[in-house]
């Protein structure tokens, strides 16, 4: 008998300091982030509002842990004085303390802050009720009948009560403040009948149960009708909405499948087969663990379980998966004691691991298989091949689902319906198949594209910002060893009526590189800080959101930038400062007006290069269009006075495959998907350049539909391709031209002399390599731009205003720089899968296994 106080107060101390630790870790780290920009009262009311959450857990450690040293049992007075203590704490937090944080969730999400406190203490709560219930226990037929009748009344007369006071002439007979404190009170008496029940049945019937039609007819009515009422309320019943709102929507299929399932499995008797027991013991422990996860999903619900059946039923679905697992457990226990007397306890055990494990196995492996998948489309997409002949293995049918899946709004507790409202799954889906984002609509609709087809892609409607325009610009060049550094102070005014966006395009020749980004903020110089482009642009649309003060400049394309300040003022100016490092002189130039940066003269005795063209077909074979493109070519080719001997062609779809030109047909060998351009310009313009020849292929793409590409990323390959800047394009009616940055162009082609590439400087070439299949590239890019100070594709670079955004940024580095992806421009930055957490939970299962396991009380 003092074993089981032992374990008791082993289990209450445990139950209050690990939650909370937990919990005060993480919020700890949440708070981190925006604390600078907090003022004094938010900071003295998130103190007060921790010290008030820990305060019982800390209690209820140290009594445990002071009657576990007397090898006592802890006095019902001081159980229902830490209960009392909690519901205090609790009660003070929402009605008092709680503080109110009004950052965008890119910073601090208050919701997710405020779960997290509750539930360092509901494991507590529930724990403190058991204990009471121990020391309560029912040991006569009039407490036994007290309890039976609490159970009913007290959800009647909180139901008929809240009736009374909703439909009273005055609107409530009582205060919000007293309603509420009636509430939990109420809450917690009807918690502690329906354990003090429980405890009752698994203690004083324990021998009841041992009877095997006692035991069917248990579980056919916990396991095999109560899951099924409640997944019928949630599907369809009065409170089916309130319950997919609150709870969530299981209305699966395969939530049918598995609850059907379940009740056959443990409806079945026991069988003179030893294996065959063992083997379903191990299913059994399978079904287990599918109610447990209802059970999980619930767990936040249970403290407001007396309100819900009070105000819309959904107490009871709350119930429902606890008391199924309680029964599936009563089961179970039997099962292990008929199988340890036929066989070896540790073989037992660890086939009701084995059991335990197999849904949740099963569950990550479709996880990680779909995140495989999507990764490699992403790097597809992102980085094409290289190769004149490839084909994609990619799932295109799974693909295009996730193209057409709705975003979601993932405001308040969005969480518990991210994907297809199945709570938990979906937070754990989208933590490791999107490393915790979005696709964006840009990636979305490459995908339709390049695998379906369905072009979505629109020309972008005119701004509706009001736009400021570029003022005043002075120059200051210095010499810096053989290189020069030009400070440019840049005025941008606005003389409308409201505030106003600076949206530019900078650009810059080769050998020009920023240095170094300033913009003023109520008169003080702030300077810039380097991220990924990405991570850039989302955080400067977050801020701009909330009418900040953030300038950002990033790569659009080679030689190309695009600039943005928001907002400049109405009726005024804003001020910035550019610092560009060049070693000749260059013209720039920043909203169309030109600028020249004063330097050394550029040497004239690099060797030129004449190479000879041919041409080069790139035939559109997606689904739906045409299929012979003989006459097309030979029309170009006649246009162009470029002969037809030498001539390769590509046929393209979401897949490439090249061979020499055939004067008989043009023709796809099939017509399906999309059409992917990005990947036969990208291999083209690739393969020729790192040929040992002096001939280049003039691009001709012969398509009927308009042209897509990621023509930013195209444009970066130029620096491999220097003998033309343009492609050649015919639609079967007319033949035009396109250049590498996705404008129209004349449809001629200028054959010119050139001059060796020199490499660009160590950003730009890793950036290049990136593009060209390094996954690692980028990271280097990104680090490299991060200590020298030097913009490069890879990156962005934009203005912070407070220390907040900047410890924001700084984790954001954390979790991006080592990620293989990134999602397109302007959505979360794709994050590291939580592997290394899945992987603790194996030893952590066998430690807690490890040695005798302690029998619970009763059970």
């Amino acid at each position: 008998m003092q074993n089981r106080y032992k374990f008791l107060n082993t289990v209450l101390a445990a139950t209050a300091a690990i939650p909370l630790t937990i919990v005060l870790w993480v919020c700890g780290h949440m708070l981190w982030v925006i604390w600078p920009d907090l003022d004094d009262k938010q900071k003295a009311s998130i103190v007060d509002g921790l010290a008030i959450i820990s305060l019982p857990g800390i209690a209820a450690a140290c009594v445990a842990i002071w009657f576990s040293r007397k090898k006592l049992t802890i006095p019902r007075s001081t159980i229902i004085s830490l209960i009392v203590l909690l519901i205090a704490c609790f009660y003070l937090f929402f009605q008092y303390i709680q503080p109110t944080i009004s950052f965008r969730d890119w910073m601090f999400d208050h919701d997710t802050y405020v779960t997290t406190l509750i539930c360092a203490l509901i494991p507590l709560f529930y724990f403190l009720l058991y204990y009471l219930a121990e020391n309560f226990a029912i040991e006569s037929r009039r407490a036994l009948t007290i309890t039976l009748v609490s159970s009913v009344l007290l959800p009647l007369l909180m139901y008929l009560g809240f009736n009374v006071a909703r439909l009273s002439i005055h609107g409530n007979i009582f205060s919000t403040k007293i309603g509420h404190l009636l509430f939990i009170s109420m809450t917690t008496a009807f918690s502690f009948v329906l354990i003090r029940l429980g405890v009752y049945i698994f203690r004083q019937k324990a021998t009841a149960f041992q009877k095997p039609s006692v035991i069917w007819a248990t579980q056919l009515i916990c396991v095999g009708v109560l899951p099924f009422i409640g997944l019928a309320l949630n599907a369809g019943g009065p409170v089916a909405r309130e319950s997919q709102m609150v709870l969530g929507n299981f209305t699966a299929r395969e939530f049918w499948w598995l609850t059907g399932f379940n009740a056959l499995l443990y409806l079945l008797p026991q069988t003179r087969i030893y294996s065959l027991n063992l083997a379903l013991a191990g299913l059994r422990m399978a079904g287990l663990g599918f109610v447990l996860y209802f059970c999980t999903v619930f767990v936040l619900y249970l403290p407001l379980a007396l309100l819900l059946i009070a105000a819309i039923g959904l107490g009871v679905l709350l119930l429902i998966p606890y008391i199924t697992a309680a029964a599936q457990l009563l089961r179970l226990k039997t099962d292990f004691l008929h199988l340890t007397q036929g066989g070896k306890k540790g073989g037992v055990i660890a086939v009701l691991t084995v059991g335990f494990l197999i849904l949740p196995a099963a569950t990550l492996m479709h996880i990680y298989a779909d995140r495989a998948m999507l990764t490699r489309a992403i790097e597809f997409l992102e980085r094409p091949p290289l190769a004149l002949n490839y084909q994609p293995d990619l799932h295109a049918g799974k693909l295009l689902a996730f193209a057409y899946t709705q975003q979601t709004n993932r405001r308040g507790r969005g969480f518990r319906d991210d994907r297809q409202n199945v709570p938990i799954y979906d937070s754990l889906y989208r933590s490791i198949v999107l490393d915790g984002a979005d696709l964006s609509e840009t990636i979305r609709k490459k995908i339709k594209l390049v695998f379906a087809g369905v072009d979505e892609f629109v020309q972008p409607l005119i701004a509706t910002q009001s736009q400021a325009q570029l003022g005043e610009v002075l120059v200051n060049t210095k010499e810096l060893g053989n290189l020069r550094e030009s400070t440019l102070k840049i005025t941008v005014s606005n003389d409308q009526s409201r505030d106003a966006e600076f949206n530019a395009r900078l650009t810059l020749p080769d050998g020009a590189l920023i240095t170094g980004h300033w913009l003023t903020i109520d008169g003080v110089e702030v300077p810039a800080q380097i991220t990924t482009r990405s991570n850039a642009i989302w955080i400067y649309n977050r801020i701009t959101e909330a009418r900040r003060d953030p300038s950002l400049i990033y790569y659009e394309a080679k030689n190309r930038l695009r600039w943005k300040i928001f907002p400049v003022p109405t009726k005024g100016f804003s001020t910035a400062r550019l610092k560009i490092t060049h070693q000749y002189s260059v013209d720039i130039t920043i909203a169309g007006k030109k600028i020249s940066l004063q330097g050394a003269s550029v040497p004239a005795d690099a060797p030129l290069v004449t190479r000879r063209p041919y041409l080069h077909f790139v035939v559109d074979c997606r689904a739906g269009i045409k299929t012979d493109y003989l006459k097309d070519a030979q029309a170009t080719a006649t246009h162009l006075g470029i002969s037809l001997e030498k001539a390769q062609m590509s046929f393209v779809n979401t897949s490439i495959h090249t061979q020499d030109f055939s004067t008989q047909r043009v023709s796809c060998p099939q017509t399906t998907g999309g059409f992917f351009l990005d990947l036969a310009l990208r291999s083209i313009l690739y393969t020729q350049s790192n040929q040992n020849s002096d001939r280049f292929p003039v691009v001709v793409v012969l398509s009927p539909n308009k042209l897509r590409a990621a023509w930013e990323d195209i444009s970066f390959l130029t620096a491999y391709y220097p003998d033309t800047d343009r492609f050649i394009i015919h639609d079967g009616k007319r033949i035009s031209a396109m250049d590498f940055f996705g404008t129209q162009a004349e449809p001629e082609i200028n054959i010119r002399p050139f001059r060796k590439f020199i490499n660009p400087p160590e950003g730009f070439a890793e950036f290049y390599a990136y593009l060209l299949g390094d996954f690692q590239g980028r990271q280097r890019a990104v680090v490299h731009a991060i200590k020298t100070g030097t913009l490069n594709p890879a990156v962005g670079s934009i203005v912070l205003e407070t220390e907040a955004q900047r410890r924001k940024l700084e984790e954001l580095h954390k979790k991006t720089l080592n990620a293989r992806n990134e999602l397109d421009t302007g959505e979360t930055p794709r994050m590291s899968e939580p592997w290394v957490y899945l992987l603790l939970t194996i030893p952590l299962f066998f430690f807690l296994w490890r040695g005798k396991k302690p029998q619970f009380p009763g059970i």
